[in-house]
Formats: structure tokens, C-alpha cells, sequence
């Protein structure tokens, strides 16, 4: 074994030693991900802290953060059959906590939610979401997470922009992240209509997406 090889194999080892002695989780990869589709996976919620709701007249700023982006979230768990997670991840040992998106609502920056710019529902970048993840409480959690960044409910462009997200809980680290978006329809009430922009990204995860994220990264 020539030296260079050598001395990886034992940086290796080494990392390993040291996580059983310190008794740090295991790092999660996303191959790891893709590869054991059986494996616990969290559902750790819609995120809204930095959505823009764009050009809707219907409701006010503070509905929307105190009851409609909790009630987007509490929907997903009730009506599993329409919004299963699980399904559209193809993980569907899932369990969910929504403590961090919760903590969430009360930092809303209420004052700057409403925006008359649809260019807004896709203002975000990777490193935006890997701090908003870095800064999402897990508790002491450890193994896979996925959530949805919110990043647009956008009025005009009938559509509902967020950012599909694969984290590694134990150290709060963005393992995947990419902005997919689902189109909106008529519907009563805001969070009826904006619960089929949800839909819509759910099920193109499960159909396409998550084939294709598959196929290049595992």
C-alpha cells in the first residue's frame, strides 16, 4: 500500500475512534440516504421563516404567521393520505417533529412577509438554507431529517415555491437542498389554496424528482 492511501486509511480510522470515544452520532451521507430507503427518517415540518406571501389581498400578515402556516403544517399530519411525506421521499418509516418550525412562527419578521414582488418567491440561495437549517432546533435528534423550506406563496404566479431539503440532524448539516414548485388552484379559504401548491410539490417529489436525485446521487 503506497503511502498516500496509507495515510488516509488511517485518518479514517482515526475520525471513527474518535466519534465512539466522544460518542458523537454517526455522519449521515446522502448516498446513505438514497441507498437505505428504510431507514428512520424525520419529518421536521414546513419551515416559514423566511417566506414571502406575494400580491394576496385576501388575508393580513399576522393570519397568515399565527393561524395559516401553522395550520399548513398540522394539515400535512392529519391528512397523511393527501400529503404523505413519506411517500413522496420514498422513506416511508417517518416520524415528525415540528419543534424547530414552530419556534419559528414567533421570529417571524411579520412586517416584511407580505411582498408585492414575485421575484421574491425565488430570491433564496443554497447557503440561505444552510442557515436556516444550522439555526432549526432538532433537540438532541440524530440520523436523517427532511423538511420544506418555504420560500414564496406567490399570488400572482399561482404558485408555491419552496426548497426540498435532506439534513443530517445530529450535526445540522444541508446534505441535499434543491427549490421545487407546485402550482395552486382554486380553493376556499388561504389555507386550502395554498395547501395544493403543497400537494402539487409533494407529488412531483414522489413521481419525478426524487427518481432523478437518486439516480445522480446515489
Amino acid at each position: 500500500m503506497n503511502k498516500p492511501i496509507l495515510f488516509i486509511c488511517l485518518l479514517s480510522l482515526s475520525v471513527t475512534a474518535l466519534r465512539a470515544q466522544t460518542g458523537a452520532p454517526p455522519a449521515q451521507t446522502l448516498k446513505g440516504f438514497f441507498a437505505n430507503e428504510a431507514a428512520k427518517t424525520v419529518w421536521l415540518g414546513l419551515d416559514f421563516s423566511q417566506t414571502r406571501w406575494i400580491n394576496d389581498p385576501a388575508s393580513t400578515p399576522q393570519a397568515m404567521a399565527n393561524n395559516v402556516f401553522p395550520a399548513l403544517n398540522n394539515l400535512i399530519v392529519k391528512e397523511v393520505k393527501r400529503y404523505n411525506v413519506g411517500e413522496a421521499f420514498h422513506h416511508v418509516n417517518m416520524d415528525h417533529d415540528f419543534t424547530g418550525v414552530e419556534e419559528n412562527y414567533g421570529k417571524l419578521a411579520v412586517d416584511s412577509l407580505h411582498s408585492t414582488n414575485s421575484d421574491d418567491a425565488t430570491r433564496l440561495k443554497e447557503a440561505d438554507i444552510r442557515r436556516i437549517v444550522s439555526g432549526l432546533n432538532m433537540g438532541n435528534r440524530t440520523g436523517y431529517g427532511v423538511l420544506l423550506v418555504v420560500e414564496g406563496l406567490d399570488k400572482t404566479g399561482k404558485r408555491v415555491t419552496t426548497w426540498a431539503t435532506i439534513v443530517d440532524m445530529g450535526t445540522r448539516t444541508v446534505l441535499f437542498t434543491r427549490r421545487v414548485e407546485g402550482k395552486v388552484g382554486e380553493a376556499f379559504g388561504e389555507r386550502n389554496y395554498w395547501a395544493a401548491g403543497i400537494r402539487n410539490i409533494l407529488d412531483g417529489i414522489k413521481d419525478r424528482f426524487y427518481k432523478e436525485w437518486k439516480k445522480k446521487y446515489s
